[in-house]
C-alpha cells in the first residue's frame, strides 16, 4: 500500500519493519511492527482470532463516513479507543452510534508542498 511506503520513506525504515501493511493476499509486517496499514476486510477476518482485537491499543478508521457492511460489523466490535477520521461533520449517524461519543478540538489544516 502506497501510504505505508511513503511513511517508511519518512521514517527511512525497511517496509515490514517498523511499519508494514496487510492486503487480502499479502502481509508485510514483521515482529517489530508497530504501525500496520490494512483494509476493513483484512482487519474483519482478524475477529476469529482475537474477537476484541487486543492486540491493538488504537485503531483508526479512515474514512469512516463511507459506511459499508465491514466498517458497520467493526463498528460494533470496537471497544478499545478508536479513532475515526470523518470528513463531514454532516455524518451525525455515526456520532449517534457512539452514544457516549463527543466531538473532540478540531483543527485547522495547513497543506504544504515539498518538491520532489
Amino acid at each position: 500500500m502506497s501510504v505505508a511506503k511513503r511513511v517508511n520513506e519518512e521514517m527511512e525504515t525497511e517496509l515490514g519493519d517498523k511499519v508494514g501493511y496487510a492486503i487480502r493476499f499479502e502481509d508485510v509486517t514483521g515482529q517489530n511492527t508497530k504501525i500496520k496499514y490494512m483494509t476493513d476486510g483484512v482487519l474483519l477476518r482478524e475477529t476469529p482470532k482475537d474477537s476484541d482485537l487486543a492486540k491493538y491499543s488504537v485503531i483508526v478508521m479512515d474514512e469512516a463516513h463511507e459506511r459499508s457492511l465491514n466498517t458497520d460489523v467493526l463498528f460494533g466490535i470496537l471497544t478499545l479507543s478508536s479513532l475515526c477520521d470523518i470528513c463531514d461533520l454532516g455524518h451525525t449517524e455515526i456520532l449517534q452510534f457512539f452514544w457516549r461519543v463527543r466531538l473532540s478540538l478540531q483543527f485547522c489544516i495547513m497543506l504544504l508542498y515539498v518538491s520532489l
